[in-house]
């Protein structure tokens, strides 16, 4: 069987998506010189955007294949955390098993591109480890939620919601 012909079996289907969501940020710009301060690229910048990666992506991916990703993850109590709820509520994606991690960042990456893509620098925030407390909660968000979905996939994007532990529970 072709793959084309296993894309209608998709639709409705519900997918927990267990793992790292990221907030990607985009930052396109020309070269115009060496900075005064440091012998390094002064960029001048022409254009910003944002895209939801990691495990975001996949309910994207998943919504345009006709399924429902059901999200299980974790954001910061910060600026990007809200950004990333406020924006999955407006593709109509389920945000109930996104826990709010106090002490958490939420995961991002900054890529400094020039307009022909080739990239100058990316800016990870730090990989940081759950506690065992956030950890019991996404399990207990997941094993809620078993019944009403079919596949389960575990995403990790390296920045520590999907833990050693998380994937064995």
């Amino acid at each position: 069987m072709a793959l084309i012909e296993l894309l209608p079996r998709m639709r409705g289907k519900r997918v927990m998506v267990v793992g790292d969501i990221i907030l990607d940020f985009y930052i396109v710009g020309q070269a115009v010189g060496i900075s005064p301060e440091a012998p390094v690229p002064r960029v001048e910048v022409q254009s910003e955007s944002h895209l939801l990666g990691g495990v975001a992506n996949l309910l994207r991916n998943l919504r345009d294949l006709g399924g429902e990703g059901v999200p299980i993850s974790v954001v910061g109590k910060d600026a990007e955390g809200e950004r990333v709820l406020r924006e999955l509520e407006g593709m109509g994606a389920e945000t109930s098993g996104i826990l709010v991690g106090e002490g958490f960042s939420t995961p991002t990456v900054q890529r400094i591109m020039s307009p022909n893509g080739h990239q100058f620098l990316r800016l990870d925030r730090p990989r940081q480890r759950l506690n065992g407390e956030m950890v019991r909660r996404l399990v207990e968000e997941a094993e809620g939620r078993m019944e009403e979905c079919g596949p389960v996939i575990l995403a990790d994007y390296g920045k520590g919601v999907m833990t050693p532990e998380l994937a064995r529970e």
